[in-house]
């Protein structure tokens, strides 16, 4: 074993990723950057990173008496060249504009923003709830054993591109 892989060679990689998340928690999160200040003082633990966009990008959060929330930050200095700063003011702008639009008119079928603020650093940062569903939330919403065949063949055919061997 080394510093880099300190697992011996003969387990499981199955059995080291629980291993690595629990590292990636415990360590990494309990760094100060992994938290965010509205200007009231709430703090957000920053989690997961769950997507990079155009204009921000989207992680899981936890506020301070637990519950979890997702955060969408604009896009900041240190993410474009010298030559596209412009693009920070343009990326701030249409998260003002996100939270403009939505904000006032929430729609049974867009999740609609519930806080925005600045950061600590100069970010437009919008929360959302988080809109976990369970697939016996899904199913229940189901209306005939047709609807729930389709369901089931469109699970069938994802499962079947994945690579052999992975169950």
């Amino acid at each position: 074993t080394n510093l880099l892989y300190p697992f011996d060679n003969r387990w499981d990689f199955s059995l080291q990723v629980p291993i690595l998340v629990f590292i990636q928690h415990t360590v990494l999160m309990t760094h100060p950057k992994d938290f965010i200040r509205d200007a009231q003082g709430a703090t957000y633990r920053i989690g997961t990173l769950l997507g990079r966009g155009l204009f921000a990008n989207t992680y899981t959060v936890r506020t301070e008496d637990g519950t979890d929330r997702i955060l969408k930050i604009s896009l900041g200095p240190s993410d474009f060249s010298d030559d596209k700063q412009h693009l920070v003011k343009i990326s701030r702008g249409i998260m003002d504009e996100q939270w403009q639009m939505l904000s006032r008119k929430p729609s049974p079928h867009v999740l609609a923003p519930i806080h925005n603020f600045i950061s600590e650093e100069g970010r437009y940062c919008l929360i959302y709830p988080r809109n976990d569903h369970s697939i016996r939330q899904y199913l229940g919403q189901m209306r005939s054993l047709q609807e729930l065949f389709r369901w089931i063949i469109r699970c069938a055919q994802n499962l079947s591109q994945l690579p052999s061997g992975l169950f």
